[in-house]
């Protein structure tokens, strides 16, 4: 079945995932423009714009930018999200209130920020697609303030699906579980084992897996909203 092309602004698609969804779009056919913050390109690419995410008027001005390249916007698919602020696992008593704060300006903030950006120039709708995580989904042993932010995130689609469903922009989260590369590798590697253990395919997903159900919910979705969809295995 021929999908047709549409265009997308994906907001933080430097990572493991982000990259998996670039070569998925591509593959398909649709014309995009993505965002990166810390890790810039090792090679030149004109659809890479950087955007800290942090700063809420720089995505107005990214989504404007990004709708001067394509011409028009038909979907957003926010990847952006800080797991910790110390590149490891946090337990509670590692928790700082700055630490706190940053993950929460770029996990809900900027989602919010962007999807409104986004939102101004949808002309006919589309869909809003974030990137939501296991920990936000269901009670697993978790780093607390991203499980928080995660959890409110999808509390966001819910309310942003009936915001927007009068313009015909459907908004979701896909929710993956525990994957082969990206935030996955921050976690301890007992704490990996014993999430395959209770996992119904017993394996981690691998990034076209996941990056594939993210491309549908951006290209072809055109009734579901308000959901997170979970990628997880049977976790």
């Amino acid at each position: 079945m021929s999908v047709t092309p549409k265009r997308l602004w994906v907001v933080g698609a430097s990572g493991a995932l982000g990259g998996a969804l670039r070569e998925e779009l591509a593959r398909e056919g649709h014309e995009f423009v993505w965002t990166y913050h810390t890790r810039k390109p090792a090679t030149d690419d004109p659809r890479a714009q950087f955007l800290d995410v942090r700063d809420a008027p720089s995505i107005d001005a990214a989504a404007q930018r990004a709708r001067d390249i394509l011409g028009s916007l038909d979907a957003l698919v926010y990847l952006a999200a800080r797991a910790t602020n110390t590149g490891r696992f946090l337990a509670m008593e590692d928790v700082s209130p700055e630490g706190w704060d940053e993950l929460s300006a770029v996990n809900l903030r900027g989602a919010f920020f962007a999807t409104r950006a986004f939102a101004r120039r949808c002309e006919a709708g589309g869909n809003v697609v974030f990137a939501g995580s296991i920990d936000g989904h269901k009670p697993v042993p978790a780093s607390i303030p991203y499980a928080a932010t995660k959890g409110a995130l999808e509390a966001l689609v819910r309310s942003l699906a009936k915001e927007l469903g009068p313009k015909n922009i459907r908004v979701n989260a896909v929710v993956p579980g525990i994957l082969e590369r990206g935030l996955s590798d921050l976690l301890p590697e007992q704490l990996v084992s014993d999430y395959l253990a209770h996992d119904a395919l017993a394996r981690k997903g691998t990034l076209r897996e996941a990056a594939s159900v993210f491309s549908f919910f951006a290209t072809e979705n055109s009734y579901v909203t308000g959901r997170a969809i979970a990628v997880d295995g049977g976790l």
